[in-house]
């Protein structure tokens, strides 16, 4: 595109004063955001990620075999018998994501009287990359459950200057789990090592934090809500700047831009 520009600049200038025109010579820099710029929508426009797939009925009892697709259009099951479903952002009202489960909660009826909305869920063969899991969510734009967080290393070398982690323990009726709290630049995610325990969370997905004493941290998220005893202080600079970026999402709106942008894999 930046290109085609310049092309149409040269002719332009050709055509106000009948001389040849040499257009500009490039920096190497600028040549490379343009490389970069056009290969990131490239990747945006081409994205795709699948797997096979079941489809769980209630109405008939089965299960449904075939290929679940996520793409920039939406989310696509193809049974094996060649029967196409899709369901854009406007289909679904929120989904749960975990490894190998994705539950689409729909705005259709159920149908044959039954009350409320008709929810789809599907076992996955394969297991969703957290990035898969990240552009998802950004994708619906709405607040959802996402049980797919990066991994973390705890080692000080692997932490980037934007992650802060604090050790705690999540309170749940049957003893809870251990794990750790990152604070990053686009929200806050739990890590566990006990499967579907774990949990994602941008700016948009939590309604407020609560800090009733240095050791205590409340996440009330507008899906789910989590209790943290913490095994150590969390800074306060840390916490000001997460209710903070929570008051900003709030006031300010989701970016829709970030809806389209294709995961890195």
């Amino acid at each position: 595109m930046l290109t085609k520009r310049l092309i149409q600049i040269a002719v332009g200038m050709m055509a106000l004063t009948g001389a040849a025109y040499s257009a500009p010579q490039l920096s190497a820099q600028a040549i490379e955001h343009a490389t970069e710029a056009q290969a990131s929508n490239s990747a945006s426009a081409t994205f795709q990620w699948k797997s096979p797939a079941q489809l769980h009925r209630l109405f008939p009892l089965s299960k449904v075999r075939g290929t679940l697709f996520l793409d920039v259009s939406g989310v696509e099951f193809v049974s094996d018998s060649g029967q196409r479903q899709k369901w854009t952002a406007l289909d679904f009202e929120t989904f749960t994501i975990k490894p190998h489960k994705l539950v689409l909660h729909t705005y259709h009826d159920r149908g044959l009287g039954r009350l409320g909305e008709d929810s789809k869920e599907f076992n996955l063969a394969e297991s969703v990359p957290p990035s898969v899991a990240a552009w998802l969510a950004g994708y619906a734009g709405r607040p959802s459950r996402n049980a797919v967080p990066a991994a973390v290393s705890t080692s000080s070398t692997d932490i980037g200057p934007d992650q802060h982690l604090v050790a705690v323990h999540h309170r749940a009726v049957f003893g809870g789990t251990s794990g750790v709290l990152r604070f990053r630049q686009g929200g806050i995610d739990y890590i566990t090592n006990v499967p579907g325990g774990s949990r994602s969370w941008r700016w948009e997905d939590i309604q407020t934090l609560s800090e009733p004493n240095p050791y205590l941290l409340y996440v009330f998220g507008y899906k789910d809500t989590f209790t943290f005893d913490l095994k150590e202080p969390l800074d306060r600079t840390l916490y000001e700047h997460a209710t903070a970026a929570v008051s900003a999402y709030q006031e300010n709106g989701p970016s829709n831009a970030a809806r389209l942008e294709a995961p890195k894999m």
